[in-house]
């Protein structure tokens, strides 16, 4: 049988009354980060308080509260690559100026729904064995990014290393959202913010 790490869960849940547990505690430990915005007060007492659940129960299925805001970290992700992929379906056939648009409004209005929760999160990274996580998530988005470009050569300013210019693209995008998440959580509801962004990128991308 494989070892967890310090930062997996104890075990799967495989009822239904043994997933409910374990989604209170996660949904517990998002609303504590997200009215906190710290994950240093965050504790598995306060998150089995919060959930209405023994602290016996929550240790059931996560060891400490970093298993748990790993678990967070990775719904985060895999919110987020899903809301991107069915928009690149939805968009299929238009431009890039369009893409480029509606694909950093979405990342936008992802955290705008939860800047304390995303910028705990971040504080929580370098406890969490996430790295590997993040890096593959961001290469799915990377890998979006390159087939929406392949697909509209004509469009770009040059059609030369598409791959690292996805790679700037993504991180670029993402390394701004999460900074204001962080510091400015206030222009992710600023439609300003979001134009700049969308500009930037299109002066980077695109053929004048």
């Amino acid at each position: 049988m494989k070892k967890s790490t310090p930062h997996e869960p104890k075990k799967r849940p495989q009822q239904d009354r043994s997933r409910a547990t374990v989604d209170y505690i996660l949904k517990a430990a998002a609303q504590l980060l997200d009215q906190d915005g710290a994950y240093y007060g965050l504790n598995t007492n306060r998150i089995a308080k919060k959930a209405g659940v023994a602290v016996a129960s929550l240790y059931q299925y996560f060891p400490n509260k970093e298993a748990i805001v790993n678990a967070l970290f990775e719904m985060e992700l895999s919110e987020e690559r899903a809301e991107l992929t069915t928009k690149s379906v939805a968009l299929q056939d238009a431009p890039i100026k369009e893409v480029i648009r509606v694909g950093i409004g979405s990342t936008i209005d992802i955290h705008a729904k939860k800047p304390k929760l995303v910028a705990s999160i971040l504080q929580a990274l370098p406890f969490l064995g996430g790295a590997e996580v993040l890096v593959r998530a961001r290469q799915q988005v990377v890998d979006l990014v390159v087939e929406a470009m392949k697909e509209r050569r004509g469009d770009l300013r040059s059609a030369e290393n598409l791959e690292m210019k996805a790679f700037l693209v993504v991180h670029a995008i993402e390394g701004v959202i999460h900074d204001a998440a962080n510091e400015r959580p206030e222009y992710l509801t600023n439609p300003d913010f979001a134009k700049e962004l969308v500009d930037l990128i299109d002066r980077f991308l695109l053929a004048p």
